[in-house]
């Protein structure tokens, strides 16, 4: 079973609830599989855990705020979730390798995990590589199909040619 559209609405609840705290119960149940089924399928198709992707997620939003926005730091950690200050900032220099303080300083978006590409990483565990796509302009032309509604229409093929021409 294909768990990427799963997967897909995980990573949506999670960005839409960036700044709250998200159950992995209500997660793995929205990817209709067990806790255990779901950490396995979430770390194959994504390459990480659950809990470090939303981790890292989080702290990159909480960065882009501190470049963004003039808001104390505090504040920012609050919002996003974090119980102090001191938890944030060392969440964010574990991730980032400098202080929140340090990083608005900088002023430079350095580091940011962004929201996971699923329909990337479609292509690429399909095996195809995107040097393999490619678009063609082609020539007007009809194209046909039929649904047989009744059984004896057209038994060989030759007799499905012969109805799809004459149409």
């Amino acid at each position: 079973m294909s768990y990427f559209k799963e997967i897909e609405k995980v990573i949506c609840i999670i960005e839409v609830g960036i700044k709250s705290k998200i159950s992995l119960e209500k997660l793995a149940q929205e990817a209709c599989c067990s806790l255990p089924h779901f950490y396995r399928v979430f770390f194959q198709i994504v390459g990480d855990t659950i809990i470090n992707y939303a981790r890292k997620r989080k702290l990159s939003c909480a960065a882009q705020e501190l470049i963004s926005s003039n808001r104390a730091i505090a504040d920012i950690s609050l919002e996003y979730g974090y119980e102090s200050q001191q938890t944030f900032n060392r969440a964010f220099t574990r991730m980032f390798g400098v202080s929140p303080h340090r990083y608005r300083k900088n002023g430079r978006y350095e580091g940011i995990i962004k929201k996971f590409d699923i329909i990337e990483r479609r292509i690429h565990m399909s095996g195809v590589s995107c040097n393999d796509i490619r678009f063609v302009v082609l020539e007007p032309m009809k194209i046909a199909a039929f649904k047989v509604y009744r059984r004896g229409l057209g038994k060989t093929f030759e007799e499905r040619d012969k109805i799809v021409a004459e149409a």
